[in-house]
């Protein structure tokens, strides 16, 4: 019997997706199927090239489709080129031609296919805005009662003395589609949100990235690579050095 997790995972890579999708890739009991994107941490087009570029650097069979490149409502945001670099992967060299094909439909259309395909197998994992997965309630509110889950990297709760990283109450990925937020927060699906407070509670250190760098094999090494930009941004910020967690705990406890 096949117990490993169905995921599509909803994207604006950006270096803590990037971590996060290998993360995903690398674990065996997850089954990626698909990489939808989305805008965020870089415009539609940069993170959509990342995607494309994770999945032919380390041999993915992960679907990538192209997906939201705005908010529903509202006008768009800046990205967040002072955080991940202009590049949105700290950097890194990206070729300016990647390798690969996207799937020829809308994020929103491969999301509610796929679920379609496999009712009752898949988890949403959403870690960027929510435009994608509300266009697909849009067309197909039916989905709902086909996904297995969906687990969003959002919000901000105020737990442990922590706060949004926009305002002091909002957290990026929802204040960048509000409107998105509520569709996707309100449906009746099931729903788990890992909110920023949670993240703040996991750090790697600077060492720790060194290390695995050094150890890690070809993931690990990219991975380094990428976190510099990171590591410098959050230890000039803040005074420590951390690269958020943006993975669902219960990925990790599997």
């Amino acid at each position: 019997m096949n117990t490993r997790h169905k995921i599509i995972f909803d994207t604006d890579p950006g270096i803590d997706d990037a971590m996060a999708i290998l993360f995903a890739e690398a674990h065996p009991d997850i089954e990626l199927l698909g990489l939808t994107t989305v805008y965020g941490n870089a415009p539609i087009e940069t993170t959509t090239k990342n995607a494309l570029f994770l999945k032919h650097k380390f041999g993915m069979e992960a679907t990538v489709a192209r997906g939201a490149e705005k908010p529903l409502a509202r006008s768009p945001l800046p990205s967040s080129a002072v955080v991940h670099a202009e590049n949105g992967l700290g950097n890194y060299p990206v070729p300016e031609q990647v390798e690969g094909e996207l799937d020829s439909r809308p994020a929103w259309q491969y999301i509610i296919d796929t679920v379609r395909a496999h009712p009752g197998e898949i988890t949403l994992v959403a870690v960027g805005p929510l435009t994608n997965l509300a266009l697909a309630l849009e067309a197909d509110p039916e989905i709902t009662t086909l996904v297995e889950e969906v687990v969003i990297m959002g919000g901000a709760f105020g737990e442990n003395g922590h706060h949004g990283n926009v305002t002091p109450f909002a957290e990026a990925n929802i204040h960048d589609d509000p409107h998105a937020a509520d569709k996707v927060l309100t449906a009746g699906w099931p729903v788990v949100i890992i909110g920023l407070d949670a993240t703040h509670e996991c750090f790697f250190s600077r060492q720790y990235i060194e290390e695995l760098g050094r150890d890690g094999g070809e993931m690990g090494k990219f991975i380094d690579d990428i976190s510099k930009y990171y590591l410098d941004f959050y230890s000039a910020r803040h005074g420590w050095m951390a690269v958020l967690c943006t993975t669902h705990p219960r990925l990790l406890m599997s």
